[in-house]
């Protein structure tokens, strides 16, 4: 008879506070959504060995030492990942301490490596991570150029960085046009910035060329040149229009550079050019108030009209910190015309091809890291919320510094002033 040690939900956690590195395990009986081809599994059995995903099939045989986690009833799906963060890069919004994802008066742009600043003990990293948020794009937000450093891929069991230098952000909207005069000014800068960093236009050059300037070290433009190898992310943040349509004439112009728009609320205006193009959006599904000249067409509609497209969509939270509420949003873009399944592929799936690591992560399929969630409910739903979170094998302890506050005080006598 194989021993099996049977986990239930409500005392996971306890197992998973004591987990120190990755075990075997086997989740039992929930219904699999494996964004992968297998698509929707009933009686899903999900093996995970050393850290990956062994195998996931409906009714598998568990083998013997694995640690059952009994998920019947429940959904299980991949690890969600936060498409655009600050996560481990500061706090969050206050006027207290140093914020390290701004930059503003670095006088350097692409070079910057936000791998630096990375600080895995804040207190958002466990706020997501309980929530089923596994992995995060994090970068800076504001340099004193257009190009604002080059973001990490990092996993939130302690913001451990998975990929360093990723992508590359740039802005070229109003913000943008602020620091430099225009949008004419900002777009020659950025065309310009590229042009000096094209390996081939160097190979062009004459061997016995005298440009002193071009022999000298340029961290910011040997940065840049990363982009040429197709194996490097620009991720553009354009809301308006025309400036996502001049980000369509920059990919042509690059055609090497891997592209992809974040803000994008008029996105859906130029939805089958961006489709043709192949250049994913990351955006805030409900954005649709017109903040600012470069947003009046934003909408609610806007995902569910890019996918309608062909354009790939990865959806964010609310600001740098609040990546959980990703998870929210992406419900809301189903109400508002998006497909379940796009959504869900959103967080998952389209987030690792943006980022360049889709081979490992974003599907339960054999071989791939074993970032995995076990959910009460839908996860797009509102009231749903995961009851287990795997993240490279280990059980994560499904606590936050929010849970701690709410059971020290969930008991203690309250004033009058505060009971009805």
């Amino acid at each position: 008879m194989s021993i099996l040690k049977t986990v239930s939900i409500a005392s996971l956690a306890l197992v998973a506070s004591a987990a120190v590195m990755a075990e075997d395990i086997a989740i039992t009986g929930g219904t699999a959504f494996t964004m992968g081809k297998a698509g929707k599994i009933e009686n899903a059995t999900v093996l995970i060995k050393d850290g990956k995903i062994q195998k996931v099939g409906s009714g598998l045989k568990v083998p013997s030492g694995y640690t059952v986690i009994d998920a019947t009833g429940k959904i299980v799906t991949p690890g969600l990942m936060g498409a655009q963060t600050g996560l481990g890069l500061h706090e969050g919004p206050s006027w207290a301490g140093i914020n390290d994802g701004d930059a503003t008066k670095a006088k350097v742009g692409p070079a910057l490596d936000a791998t630096w600043g990375l600080n895995g003990n804040q207190t958002p990293i466990a706020v997501n991570r309980i929530e089923g948020i596994t992995r995060a794009a994090t970068n800076l937000r504001v340099t004193a150029g257009l190009f604002t450093g080059q973001g990490a891929i990092i996993s939130l069991d302690d913001a451990e960085v998975l990929r360093s230098k990723a992508y590359i952000t740039l802005s070229v909207g109003e913000r943008a046009s602020e620091k430099i005069g225009s949008r004419s000014a900002v777009w020659y800068t950025v065309i310009k910035a590229l042009d000096e960093a094209n390996p081939d236009k160097k190979k062009k050059k004459s061997s016995k060329s005298k440009d002193a300037a071009a022999a000298k070290p340029n961290p910011d433009r040997d940065a840049l040149a990363r982009l040429f190898s197709g194996k490097v992310t620009l991720v553009v943040n354009a809301s308006r229009k025309s400036d996502i349509l001049n980000v369509i004439r920059l990919k042509n112009k690059y055609p090497k550079i891997k592209m992809a728009i974040a803000g994008a609320q008029e996105a859906w205006m130029v939805a089958d050019e961006l489709a043709e193009a192949e250049i994913p959006a990351i955006i805030h599904a409900i954005d649709n108030l017109p903040e600012s000249f470069e947003m009046l067409g934003a909408t609610q509609e806007n995902a569910g009209r890019l996918e309608k497209a062909g354009v790939k969509v990865a959806i964010v939270g609310n600001g740098d910190s609040n990546v959980r509420l990703a998870i929210q949003n992406a419900g809301n873009a189903v109400g508002n015309g998006m497909s379940w399944q796009a959504a869900m592929a959103s967080l998952t799936t389209v987030p690792a091809e943006i980022y360049g690591i889709s081979k490992s992560y974003g599907t339960l399929e054999k071989g791939k890291d074993a970032d995995v969630v076990v959910w009460d409910g839908d996860p797009l739903e509102l009231m749903s919320s995961p009851d287990v979170v795997i993240i490279g094998g280990e059980n994560m302890p499904m606590v936050s510094r929010q849970t701690k506050l709410r059971d020290r005080y969930l008991n203690t006598p309250r004033s009058p002033a505060y009971v009805k």
